[in-house]
């Protein structure tokens, strides 16, 4: 095993690395990156067989809080990458896994989309966790607190399986398999 230093510019700052193999011995690195001033962004490098490194890629990270971001390799060859990001729209404040889809060469197949979402009244999500299945499609695991009163407690997880690498695209949210299972984990 080679070991590899992904993100030496912002040493401080940047951190919570996933890393997933590629097919062709590449292997394809997520982590959060913040400039000093700037919101978080999830940043995604290519390392190539010979060692060497693409360009950092900056994904389409909606949200200033990105982090904790997640990588696999989906069964039609694509990457999907998720995150954990805050929003705010129409005056409610949102907690949400977030995700977008690769190709192999670090190219967008998808703009950033919404995995899970609640509003940030009702929780927050604090970890996730995503793996493809071997049958297809990809399963979300969440980490999460309950908000109560004026504190955050009642820890819980929960699953949401994505039967379909397909069902995953924005273009169809509500189509055939999108979020067919929500399994409460004990």
């Amino acid at each position: 095993m080679t070991s590899t230093r992904v993100n030496a510019p912002n040493s401080g700052t940047d951190g919570n690395p996933s890393a997933v193999a590629l097919p062709d011995v590449r292997a394809a690195i997520v982590y959060q990156s913040r400039r000093v001033g700037e919101p978080f962004e999830i940043v995604l490098r290519l390392r190539e067989a010979d060692g060497g490194f693409s360009q950092p890629m900056v994904l389409d990270a909606v949200g200033s809080t990105a982090r904790m971001p997640e990588a696999t390799l989906l069964n039609d060859g694509s990457l999907l990458v998720s995150w954990l990001a805050e929003t705010s729209s129409g005056g409610e404040a949102r907690t949400n896994v977030l995700g977008q889809r690769f190709d192999m060469q670090g190219g967008a197949l998808s703009d950033s989309f919404t995995l899970s979402s609640r509003a940030l009244s009702e929780g927050r999500y604090l970890d996730t966790q995503l793996e493809a299945r071997r049958e297809g499609g990809f399963v979300v695991q969440v980490v999460g607190v309950e908000a109560t009163d004026d504190r955050w407690e009642n820890d819980w997880d929960q699953a949401v399986v994505f039967p379909r690498d397909d069902s995953i695209t924005p273009l169809d949210p509500e189509g055939p398999g999108w979020r067919t299972q929500l399994i409460p984990l004990a």
